[in-house]
């Protein structure tokens, strides 16, 4: 085994000396982990037709069915505009529609088209093998505690929110 290589985890000491010399935050970290996943993603979604951002609300569609902009907006935590902006182009290019909602008029529920579906599906294929990349190496109790992590950082930033 190379000498610059941890044999727990099989890790390239010089990218952790590396890392401690620069004082990498995990601020960094996360937003180099994104960075390289969306550049994995990005030829996949312009294949598509798709633009940043709107594969998430039609792998939501896919897995929660018909609902409206603001559930959406709630979901990703982010502001509904911008979901209303994406659901406009994605309407016009046929991946979906929008209708009234019944109970309240001024709002919309957004559903998807069989184009919108097929895409979706794609999507989730395509985003299977980018984990498959992510995650080479690790074991199966190292991809549950990733995940558990993941999830503790989420809800910590909902709780900081409503502070």
């Amino acid at each position: 085994m190379d000498e610059n290589k941890t044999k727990s985890y099989n890790i390239d000491k010089s990218i952790i000396d590396k890392a401690n010399i620069m004082n990498v935050t995990f601020h960094q970290l996360l937003f180099r982990a994104y960075h390289g996943q969306s550049n994995m993603l990005q030829p996949v979604f312009e294949s598509l037709g798709l633009g940043r951002g709107q594969p998430k609300i039609l792998k939501y569609l896919l897995s929660y069915g018909e609902s409206s902009q603001n559930d959406i907006a709630s979901y990703f935590n982010v502001d509904p505009a911008s979901i209303s902006r994406m659901a406009e182009i994605l309407q016009k290019n046929g991946f979906i529609e929008r209708v009234e909602d019944s109970e309240c008029r001024r709002a919309n529920k957004l559903f998807l088209t069989e184009k919108g579906r097929k895409c979706a599906i794609r999507w989730n294929e395509e985003c299977r093998k980018v984990e498959a990349v992510m995650l080479s190496g690790f074991t199966k109790e190292e991809e549950e505690n990733l995940y558990s992590y993941l999830e503790r950082i989420i809800d910590n930033f909902k709780k900081g929110e409503k502070s």
